[in-house]
């Protein structure tokens, strides 16, 4: 919600005009339209007309404006259009553009769902949230509606390079009301920035963020890739983590490693050890569809699936995307005790580590989760935020006190050292140079 400053300014500086529309795309749903002329301000006293749409998933955006809009975000076009295409259950996507003549200047990406917070706390905080969210459901299991790709390594927004001032300012006004009108119809009560990168929190306006509280994230992990062979990257190590590597790939050589494009044969043990690592794993917001797996070979490029054997059985998967020079880990998911006794989280991590240098990568992108763990096997990190903000003032200092109190710090959390890579809040492992 903005201040009445910003209002005030905003009002000054804007006439708006907010109509409500039927979507083009999906009649069912009320989409927003605003057009908005730009004044003087803007240069030679020539008007400048911004206008803003909120469309259902990526349809209103091409390739080449997700690239130009989010260059250095490590998903691709396809990958979040796929999943948007093949749904979660229980979310709605959608997507403010903000264009500038027929041009994208600024790009939302929203979602609307329920949550559970309490899935945030541990311990004994976790048993007594719970218990508390029967009786007040909508204090801990809240409509919220967030900024951010679910299933995605971080959050992002898309702002064109370039923009002037003004239009800048203009742009992030325009699509900031729309969020808000978008967040009122969805009966959202809590805004959510999921994940952003400092990158992109810095280009928010200050203003908005007024009155945003934190809450913990775990930082995204990749490895640089300088090493001319394995053993190189072997010998970067600690002696320690040299002599437990090396242990534990001895002790499995019996693991057998397939690649393909194409693993039609084996999708339904894949669908059974996703849904169990997604039920081990404690954050979940967003399930992939059976769907995403059936066609992410086909639809997303650069995609390759990694299985490991124990004799005939499958007893773990990753999902790969090359992107440019930097390997994405997208998912890794394994048999919980069988991939524990084979250490197959240290197997499949060095068969990416090799099939990346022997390739010519330059980042291995790990992902988020088990800091500790991959801080010992040469990670670096980038951070991101999640800030949250209740349309209640009163239940809002409430979450801003249990989420200081009752939810872990997850941003350098160890695990145990044959701990899998669980999916946390947006459940991938990937990430950008």
């Amino acid at each position: 919600m903005m201040t009445s400053h910003r209002r005030a300014e905003a009002d000054a500086q804007l006439k708006v005009d907010l109509v409500r529309t039927k979507s083009a795309v999906q009649p069912e749903f009320a989409e927003l339209s605003a057009a908005r002329s730009i004044g003087p301000s803007f240069g030679a006293g020539l008007g400048v007309e911004l206008t803003v749409e909120l469309g259902v998933g990526l349809d209103a955006l091409s390739a080449t404006d997700w690239d130009a809009l989010f260059p250095d975000h490590p998903d691709s076009f396809e990958n979040v259009r796929l999943t948007q295409a093949c749904g979660m259950d229980g979310f709605d996507f959608r997507l403010i553009l903000v264009r500038q003549g027929p041009t994208v200047v600024l790009a939302i990406p929203t979602f609307v769902s329920t949550f559970d917070i309490s899935s945030l706390a541990e311990g004994r905080w976790r048993g007594l949230l719970r218990r508390t969210a029967r009786v007040f459901p909508r204090l801990l299991r809240p409509r919220l509606c967030g900024i951010g790709l679910v299933e995605g390594e971080w959050g992002s927004i898309g702002v064109r390079t370039g923009l002037d001032t003004a239009t800048a300012s203009a742009a992030w006004t325009l699509a900031t009301e729309t969020l808000t009108v978008h967040a009122k119809n969805s009966r959202a009560h809590l805004l959510v920035l999921l994940d952003i990168a400092p990158r992109i929190l810095n280009e928010i306006p200050k203003a908005y963020l007024d009155g945003f509280s934190h809450v913990s994230t775990s930082p995204c992990a990749q490895v640089p890739l300088p090493f001319s062979h394995v053993d190189e990257y072997v010998s970067s190590l600690s002696r320690s983590t040299r002599q437990g590597l090396r242990r534990k790939l001895r002790a499995n050589a019996q693991v057998r490693i397939e690649r393909t494009s194409d693993p039609s044969l084996h999708l339904p043990r894949m669908i059974e050890l996703y849904e169990q690592t997604v039920a081990r794993s404690p954050v979940v917001l967003g399930v992939q569809r059976h769907a995403y797996f059936e066609r992410v070979g086909r639809e997303v490029p650069g995609v390759q699936f990694v299985l490991y054997f124990v004799g005939d059985e499958l007893l773990a998967f990753n999902v790969l995307i090359a992107r440019g020079r930097v390997l994405i880990d997208k998912y890794f998911c394994m048999d919980a005790e069988a991939g524990r006794k084979h250490s197959l989280y240290f197997v499949s991590w060095m068969e990416n580590i090799r099939h990346g240098i022997e390739e010519g990568f330059r980042v291995y992108h790990a992902g988020p989760g088990a800091h500790d763990t991959k801080c010992h096997l040469g990670s670096r990190f980038i951070r991101t935020a999640t800030l949250f903000r209740h349309q209640s003032p009163v239940v809002h200092g409430v979450l801003k006190r249990l989420a200081k109190i009752a939810v872990k710090d997850t941003s350098t959390t160890g695990v145990d050292a044959d701990m899998e890579r669980t999916p946390m809040v947006p459940a991938p492992r990937t990430g950008a140079v």
